[in-house]
């Protein structure tokens, strides 16, 4: 027989009495353990550490009453912000880091005018799509902030490598926490933590050993929240007598909207909060629930501990696994993965990875009838919106999945990377991007197949231009290739490196003699038979910037400008522009040998910027760099 509403209430605030004594009893005697787990990585704790997580933690637990309400607020919002980081591809660890910054109160405002639940300044908040105006401010909305700081936190990372220092410079910012950074910890899934790290990080993990093991025990004892998509020219009035729902009870959650009226021109989402025992299903209206959410939350504490203390959250079959019989965690794209045998269950790599069986399906995109496929490797944490490679080259019997598995990518992203539909189907051959979104088919006045390769043909300077001809080059393409050089005098081509160089990577495409093809624009073609043998060309396509051209060649915007008389940053495809010039560069370098350092072996642009007084930002800025890697042999400006 199903509990009343009271004596449900009751049973909840009788677990949270108990729950709550025991903690308040505990707070001073609390051991912090040695090992802690935080977004896949394993933190190895000093006594000094340990310390001061201790101290931080008393101090959370010092008022039960203050500390039910948070836990009661984190149960009513966690799920929203579990669902937002797993659809971004992002740790949801980070959830704690919304209880330092807010307590999760959305009209939070610190003294440098950040706020709502994440804390963001109004740049910042602009910087990762966040509307902040007089009528909007998306900082107050749970659902949509969740999403920015997702981006923030994954931006910083790119940069930096490890999720440490990500929620180090998520309050230092990206420059401030250099000096927090040692190279042996960049892709690490291991780090110490001393007495010596900030204090920022050492209470984030006060706050989640607080936390972790008190929230999601028990639902809240009223509400819980849903997302409301088709709610775009609609008042909050109109909006509660449609669905029920109290008004003042509305306006408290929604307090991101400063008119009452949701405006027309993008999309927006208004935060319904709705009765436990009632259901709200319905087109447009999704209902964040910890069961429905797909995170991989990874205990600080020992998992038999943990296991000990909830035996409901496994099955008795997952509490007698051997230990000495589990398969190990390996690292594969850069993620937590097992490799299937076949004496394994999904249940059995689920322990593996200390998560439960339903978090394991959802970040392998499986169902529970699925069956285990022996050898296959299996994520133990949720996979990506991007792949660490460009593209892959479908294989006969290969699927949409077994490609996502490959990768560590989400199958909806591919679908969507590459422009398909649902329930459209891969064929043998098809090219697949995996990081960027297929660029859109351009039309062409006679529907001709634009080529992917294009060549100029030799003219003499005093022979006339030939009418332009478009016809598709017989090339076998193994991988596709967005980018193709002409270097003089020199027959083999050679595949650039660049940050996102992997060694998993498909093999380079195969040239089988293509045609040679007219650029689209006549003007655009550079006489080859007149430029010296220091001079590389490149032959611009679909989509390319110039930014990207100078990332790929390891040159600045200004140079390529220069060497190509460009007025601007736009260029036309076809066009044929020189990026390699060394005897340009060889003359810039020694006239202004002060303003440039050439990189040398054991650098760092951390250590350039050291040497010559200067922040690592600006060295980023003057040489157009998104990351902080540097080549041997690379020139960089630092000073100006």
């Amino acid at each position: 027989m199903p509990l009343s509403p009271m004596l449900k209430f009751f049973t909840i605030y009788t677990f949270y009495l108990i729950v709550f004594t025991k903690s308040t009893a505990q707070s001073q005697t609390v051991k912090i353990p040695e090992t802690m787990y935080f977004a896949g990585m394993k933190l190895t704790l000093s006594n000094g550490a340990r310390e001061a997580i201790e101290k931080d933690y008393v101090s959370i637990m010092k008022s039960p009453k203050y500390f039910s309400s948070i836990v009661q607020r984190a149960d009513l919002y966690f799920p929203i912000i579990e669902k937002i980081f797993n659809e971004e591809a992002a740790p949801a660890d980070f959830k704690f880091l919304a209880l330092q910054e807010s307590s999760l109160q959305s009209d939070v405002v610190s003294k440098s005018n950040a706020v709502g639940y994440w804390q963001f300044k109004k740049e910042s908040a602009q910087e990762v799509g966040l509307q902040v105006d007089s009528d909007i401010d998306e900082r107050k909305n749970i659902a949509v902030s969740s999403k920015g700081a997702a981006k923030y936190l994954k931006k910083s990372n790119q940069i930096l490598n490890n999720w440490v220092y990500t929620l180090l410079a998520y309050y230092l910012g990206r420059s401030g926490v250099m000096p927090y950074v040692k190279e042996k910890y960049r892709n690490s899934n291991e780090m110490d933590i001393d007495q010596d790290m900030n204090w920022y990080v050492l209470r984030f993990l006060a706050h989640k050993f607080a936390y972790e093991m008190v929230v999601g025990q028990v639902p809240h004892p009223q509400l819980r929240l849903a997302l409301y998509k088709d709610c775009n020219g609609k008042s909050l009035k109109e909006i509660s007598d449609d669905k029920k729902i109290d008004l003042a009870e509305l306006e408290n959650y929604n307090k991101w909207l400063a008119t009452n009226k949701v405006p027309e021109g993008r999309a927006y989402t208004v935060i319904l909060p709705f009765k436990i025992d009632r259901d709200i299903s319905g087109e447009n209206v999704v209902v964040a629930d910890r069961t429905e959410t797909k995170t991989s939350p990874i205990s600080t504490t020992d998992v038999a501990v943990k296991n000990k203390k909830n035996k409901k959250s496994k099955s008795d079959s997952e509490q007698d696994f051997n230990p000495l019989d589990l398969p190990l965690v390996v690292n594969h794209n850069k993620l937590r993965a097992v490799q299937a045998r076949t004496t394994d269950s999904f249940a059995k790599l689920a322990y593996a990875g200390k998560i439960t069986v339903n978090q394991f399906l959802a970040h392998n995109e499986l169902q529970d009838f699925d069956v285990l496929i022996p050898g296959q490797l299996y994520y133990v944490e949720a996979k990506r919106g991007k792949a660490l490679v460009l593209f892959h080259t479908v294989k006969a019997k290969e699927t949409i999945w077994s490609i996502a598995q490959l990768y560590g990518i989400r199958t909806a992203s591919i679908r969507k990377k590459n422009r398909m539909k649902s329930n459209e189907n891969i064929q043998e051959g098809q090219i697949l991007y995996l990081r960027n979104k297929k660029p859109k088919t351009p039309k062409s006045p006679n529907n001709a197949t634009t080529p992917l390769f294009m060549k100029t043909k030799e003219v003499t300077p005093s022979s006339e231009p030939e009418p332009v001809k478009i016809a598709p080059a017989p090339v076998s393409v193994a991988e596709p290739v967005v980018e193709t050089t002409t270097e003089i005098e020199q027959p083999a081509m050679e595949l650039a490196s660049g940050p996102i160089a992997n060694t998993n990577a498909p093999a380079p495409p195969t040239i089988e003699k293509p045609a040679p093809i007219l650029t689209h624009n006549t003007k655009d073609v550079i006489n080859s038979t007149i430029l010296p043998d220091s001079v590389q060309l490149h032959t611009v396509v679909a989509g390319q910037t110039l930014y990207q051209i100078s990332k790929t060649y390891t040159v600045n915007v200004d140079s390529l400008k220069k060497w190509n008389t460009l007025p601007s940053n736009e260029i036309s495809v076809g066009r044929q522009l020189i990026v390699k010039n060394s005897t340009q560069q060889k003359t810039t370098t020694n006239t202004s040998n002060a303003n440039t350092y050439t990189v040398k072996k054991g650098d760092t642009i951390y250590k350039i910027a050291k040497e010559h007084g200067v922040r690592v930002e600006d060295i980023l800025l003057w040489n157009n760099k998104d990351t902080n890697n540097v080549s041997i042999g690379e020139v960089l400006v630092v000073k100006k």
